[in-house]
């Protein structure tokens, strides 16, 4: 009889292991420093440590990078997070964060609920997969409003990756691994400082291939294999300790990937290409004043073409590009009557975006907008234990729209749009090791060119702007507690958010009801509300001369809210959003074994929620079961610097896809080798 299956055994170990962690045990060596004192850059306009965020931030560090073996940042955020990704055959991979999307793989950024960000700067993409993961030093993840901070589309959070800088002795890295369905990766590393620091750089690259997979059900999903390479450099000057400045570069380059199509209605012939780049010039300095810089320059590029075989072949192409200037300056304030007024950011912001259509299948315009904006934000201390934290943001944006090369005859126009955000938050550390954080905020996504100030026909039906648009406004409020103590980290809250002023479409009167006219209006709505949990640790012990580590770790989302709400609602729930998404896990460590210097095995289960969605089997809507993916992770090293791992994925071999017409992978087992240097 089967009393428990694989995933439950897997949660009964992991909360047995919390319940005997000796807290207070002189004899366990943390494996990791404290997570609370962490300097994050993400989630205030200033550095500042975690225990000081009145938000819920998660730091994914470079040793769970490290200890992940992911090849994409899609597989890092599904080992290591409850972010909610949305994956599909080929190069494309969106994420979910408090039930808000990065929309498209392709498209205006602008019109995304969440961000993809680099060392702070927008990227032009919501996919995943663009980014290397070959140039990452870590990344951070904040749940919640960020327009203060990052302008519109930060409303239910931002991924920030931060990159490589190179620091230190010289070292380097190389790795290669085959598996599964043809499937193989190699990449290649490089970084370091020189003339004690001055200098430094980093050099990072990478290029991954897979073959056509089969699905849980052994049947082979025809043309989902795909190629791609990229990487990424960047070079620092430290003129001194307190300043530096940054080149930092990164690409992404996806070849002959084919688009399969869903499961019922396949494309066997179509292929797809795409290439992202990336670059920027940074400045960080620190004042013996006090006073902090910290600025940027940066330029993105995104491109995508899609070339459709079938009996209808058509060809769509796509590009975007963008170009931005941010700086902050940060001013220390003076003490009024026992009152530290703490500090002063100031921030200014300019953004240019150009998109660009082609083919014989398109359907917007081309676009063009400038954003201006200014933000502020003011930190102080009411006690010792109470740190207060408010800003303020205003976005002013300059929109276009033009004609292009795929006959869709657009009468061209302008309009300018703007708007203005506010959030507030703080902290109270009740005890050394344990914290309360309350935040409300504001947060919105704007209008695109096309929605403001667009008018074209697309397939027989007119599309028609509307320049009294209005935002799609958000107000989110949430509370939680952070503990940390002897090792042990974990971190609870709660947040509603109300999405209001969706942007949606209403007929118009038409002379023909086969020539429909549209038009943008204002008139949807979403409310979501939800826990989030977060609980680790990580030990090391002595057993005789040998060490063992002990990591369990875990994250949860779970939403007991999702639902839209108008006068345009298809269906009341939410599409494509899961329920709940966590991850349960634990990594074992082992030094000094015969015949092997260490060994480190981890083994975690992803949960997905069932969630509401498109059948395309019967042409409604309805509710899709959850799914539990179970994963392991064996990694030894039989002589120093040298690591041999078998990872593998989807143990169980289950039928499984985050959206059901297009299953994933059954059971993929991959073998690797890297060696430091």
């Amino acid at each position: 009889m089967r009393f428990f299956s694989f995933p439950q055994c897997l949660i009964i170990l992991f909360f047995a292991l919390f319940s005997l962690c000796p807290l207070a045990d002189a004899n366990v060596v943390q494996d990791t420093p404290s997570v609370l004192q962490e300097v994050l850059v993400s989630a205030s306009a200033e550095p500042d440590a975690l225990k000081n965020i009145p938000a819920n931030v998660q730091v994914i560090t470079p040793l769970e990078i490290e200890r992940s073996g992911a090849t994409t940042l899609t597989q890092l955020l599904g080992r290591t997070s409850a972010v909610n990704t949305l994956v599909l055959p080929g190069n494309f991979s969106r994420f979910t964060m408090r039930g808000f999307s990065s929309g498209k793989a392709v498209g205006n950024t602008f019109s995304d609920q969440v961000l993809l960000l680099i060392d702070g700067n927008r990227t032009g993409t919501g996919n995943l997969d663009n980014i290397p993961i070959a140039s990452i030093e870590r990344v951070e993840i904040l749940r919640g409003p960020a327009s203060v901070l990052y302008g519109g589309s930060a409303v239910g959070g931002i991924i920030n990756v931060i990159t490589q800088k190179g620091k230190g002795p010289l070292k380097g890295k190389i790795a290669a691994e085959a598996g599964s369905y043809g499937h193989y990766n190699a990449k290649a590393g490089l970084s370091g400082g020189l003339a004690d620091d001055v200098w430094g750089f980093s050099l990072a690259a990478q290029t991954n291939h897979s073959d056509d997979y089969d699905t849980g059900r052994g049947r082979r999903y025809t043309n989902s294999s795909y190629n791609k390479s990229g990487g990424g450099a960047t070079a620092t000057w430290r003129p001194h300790e307190a300043t530096s400045v940054s080149g930092v570069f990164a690409m992404q380059e996806v070849y002959d990937t084919g688009s399969p199509g869903d499961i019922y209605w396949s494309t066997p012939n179509s292929k797809t290409s795409s290439s992202w780049g990336y670059g920027s010039v940074e400045l960080d300095s620190h004042l013996d004043n006090g006073v902090t810089l910290k600025g940027s320059l940066y330029a993105n590029q995104n491109r995508y073409e899609d070339d459709n075989r079938e009996a209808f072949p058509y060809t769509s192409r796509f590009k975007s590009r963008m170009f931005g200037a941010r700086a902050v300056v940060g001013l220390p304030l003076p003490e009024v009557t026992l009152l530290d007024l703490g500090r002063l950011a100031i921030g200014a912001e300019y953004a240019l975006h150009k998109q660009e259509l082609g083919g014989n299948s398109i359907s917007e315009p081309d676009s063009k907008t400038d954003i201006y904006s200014a933000f502020l934000e003011h930190k102080f201390s009411l006690l010792p234990s109470v740190t207060v934290q408010y800003g303020l943001r205003y976005d002013l944006y300059d929109s276009r729209t033009k004609n292009n090369s795929g006959g869709l005859g657009v009468r061209t126009g302008s309009d300018t749009f703007e708007h203005l955000t506010w959030s507030a938050g703080a902290t109270w550390w009740m005890l050394d090791w344990l914290g309360l954080r309350s935040s409300v905020g504001t947060a919105y996504v704007p209008p695109t060119s096309m929605q403001l100030s667009g008018e074209y026909t697309s397939w027989g039906t007119t599309y028609v702007g509307n320049p009294d648009l209005d935002a799609e406004k958000s107000l989110t409020w949430e509370i939680g507690l952070d503990f940390e103590r002897s090792g042990v980290f974990g971190s609870v809250g709660y947040f509603q958010t109300r999405y209001k002023d969706r942007i949606t479409l209403r007929d118009l009167p038409s002379p023909s009801p086969w020539e429909p006219i549209r038009e943008y209006v204002n008139q949807g709505r979403q409310d979501v509300a939800g826990l989030e949990a977060t609980l680790r640790y990580s030990g090391s012990f002595a057993v005789g001369e040998r060490t063992v580590t002990v990591s369990p770790y875990g994250n949860w989302e779970h939403l007991f809210e999702r639902k839209n709400k108008g006068d345009n609602v298809t269906t009341s729930k939410i599409t494509d959003l899961p329920r709940y998404t966590g991850l349960a896990g634990l990594g074992l460590g082992l030094d000094k074994i015969p015949l092997l210097r260490s060994l480190w095995f981890d083994v975690n289960a992803q949960f997905v929620g069932d969630h509401h969605g498109y059948d395309f089997a019967t042409g409604r809507y309805k509710d899709f079961s959850s799914f539990i993916l179970v994963n392991a992770r064996l990694s030894v090293s039989p002589v120093e610097n040298l690591t041999v791992y078998l990872d593998a994925r989807n143990l169980e071999d289950k039928y499984y896809g985050y959206k059901p017409e297009f299953p994933m992978p059954g059971r993929t087992i991959t073998v690797g080798v890297s060696y430091e240097f």
